[in-house]
């Protein structure tokens, strides 16, 4: 028995080597050639037939992450290679995420097409929790990752937390958070003609604030708000980070990982007590309904008798606050930094601005100029998310059946289908020969996409403004994110001038304040600081 058990041990041994070896082996083939890695990735991985051949790459992959380094290290010449070959493709291209052969769409109508019923819902669904394991894990039961059966009934639901009434409450909360970004700038200028502020931080800091008190009210104090919402950038951050996107890593014991998993529990723990407290007043007692509390009107939302669960709803708050507070923070920084670079178009805001400050005699913004204010400075508001978009990528749609047809493209089931939103929006097809310029005008000429005299700075324009997504699935907290927008740009530029440092005065109008940080579209930390001083009116 024991000569047999020895025996075993050895062949398992064996073969375990061997495998090790094999692995090894392809790995270091993969690494060391690239051409042969492409070959293998379009043999088996690749189900994209265009015009009856696989679509290739225009730029091989590399193991183990694909074209994803491709896209960050030369963000702006991969961005006019992708349009380039668009021309000779339909609008298409191939990216490698991981061993995923992604189709990117970058033609209008077919666009249009994946963003309409028949695809979104029908034949492809939303697979973020293969690609991004962090973020499945922070919130994959939220609105932004599940699957389309689920989604249907979750967004019925959940838009009773999110209509007008509720935008409304929550206008007074980003109203006075903004109060302190404005006395945390005239304390700094204390003494001083000008100071330079790191805008993305401080943007970071009144989207974390703002997103935070929404969800929770009242229920954290201020040191906890803005502790949970450090908390919540961090694991975004990390969650974003390409090493991170490998779930084998995310699990594994060591130190990084297993911090990133126990500061979700954590921030789960947060929610889940909040909302089991909530659920037993709410059965206790006639519980009054408040303002800015966006996790208890997801408690109390329902649609014919369904509501949603503890989970979902904790699921869902955070989902919310990545919505939230990374792209609302870096929307705001590549506006700012823009308005730095053209200093006639901030001068032009800022009398509009204080022209309906004068006729308010200078007090507080009002809750409707915060929702439909401010024609010009919409426009401008509008133009830098169009050129600027915070989110670079369409969420991917994910074949749900085999030989979905977009145009004269083919897609095996599972085949990941996207739109890379700043090539679109650089695109002349799209939005004329002046489409990398940037020209606020052209939403103040069109009668499309207008609220009153003002500029809707959400809307989608027949499918041409992609930033806040489109179709059935588009953005549901737009509405809000357009009022933080609006007002803090009223607030700020009614009392402030924004300029660039001395250095970077040569970079003006270049269009090279920003990168690509895996799906985002971020703002350059080298170009975040920017020259403040009071303005005089």
């Amino acid at each position: 028995a024991l000569h047999h058990h020895v025996e075993l041990m050895v062949y398992v041994s064996t073969v375990i080597t061997g495998l090790i070896f094999v692995v090894f082996s392809l790995i270091t083939v993969a690494v060391c050639f690239p051409e042969y890695y492409a070959l293998f990735l379009d043999t088996f991985f690749n189900g994209i037939v265009y015009k009856g051949k696989t679509l290739k790459a225009f730029s091989s992959p590399t193991f183990p992450f694909g074209t994803i380094f491709h896209k960050i290290n030369d963000p702006k010449n991969w961005m006019a290679r992708s349009l380039e070959f668009g021309k000779d493709h339909s609008g298409f291209h191939v990216e490698w995420v991981l061993h995923k052969a992604v189709l990117v769409v970058n033609d209008f109508d077919l666009v249009q097409k994946l963003l309409g019923l028949e695809i979104t819902i029908k034949k492809t669904t939303r697979k973020g929790d293969e690609t991004l394991p962090v973020l499945k894990k922070l919130f994959g039961k939220g609105l932004f990752m599940i699957r389309s059966h689920e989604w249907k009934r979750q967004h019925r639901v959940a838009t009773r937390g999110m209509g007008s009434k509720h935008i409304k409450a929550y206008t007074p909360v980003v109203i006075e958070v903004i109060k302190r970004v404005v006395q945390d700038i005239e304390k700094k200028l204390e003494g001083k003609d000008e100071v330079d502020i790191d805008v993305l931080e401080m943007f970071q800091s009144f989207a974390s604030e703002t997103t935070m008190r929404i969800l929770f009210g009242g229920e954290l104090s201020q040191e906890d708000l803005l502790r949970t919402g450090k908390k919540f950038c961090d694991c975004i951050f990390e969650g974003m980070r390409p090493i991170n996107m490998l779930t084998l890593y995310f699990k594994s014991p060591l130190p990084g990982p297993t911090k990133l998993r126990n500061d979700i529990d954590e921030l789960h723990a947060i929610s889940s007590e909040i909302v089991k407290k909530f659920r037993k007043d709410m059965k206790e007692k006639d519980v009054e309904e408040e303002g800015g509390a966006l996790l208890k009107a997801l408690c109390r939302a329902s649609d014919e008798g369904d509501t949603l669960t503890d989970e979902e709803v904790v699921h869902n708050v955070y989902a919310f606050a990545g919505a939230g507070i990374d792209t609302t923070s870096t929307g705001l920084t590549h506006l700012m930094i823009t308005l730095a670079e053209r200093p006639e178009i901030q001068e032009k805001m800022a009398e509009e601005i204080l022209a309906a400050s004068n006729e308010r005699d200078g007090k507080d913004l009002t809750i409707d100029e915060s929702l439909a204010g401010f024609p010009y400075t919409s426009a401008v508001i509008k133009e830098s998310l169009r050129l600027f978009p915070p989110v670079g990528a369409l969420p991917f749609r994910h074949c749900t059946v085999s030989n979905v047809k977009l145009g004269p493209a083919t897609l095996a089931k599972n085949t990941p289908i996207s739109a890379w939103i700043p090539t679109t929006a650089r695109s002349e097809s799209w939005w004329g020969p002046d489409a990398k310029e940037f020209r606020p005008e052209r939403f103040l000429e069109m009668k499309e996409g207008r609220r009153g005299e003002s500029v809707d700075i959400t809307h989608p324009l027949g499918g041409k403004f992609l930033t806040f997504s489109g179709g059935v699935r588009s953005c549901i907290g737009k509405k809000l994110a357009a009022v933080e927008f609006r007002s803090i740009v009223a607030m700020l530029l009614e009392k402030f001038e924004f300029r660039l440092l001395p250095e970077h005065e040569h970079l003006a109008k270049k269009d090279q304040h920003w990168e690509i940080n895996n799906f985002l579209f971020k703002p350059r930390e080298d170009r975040c600081c920017l020259r403040v001083k009071r303005r005089v009116n």
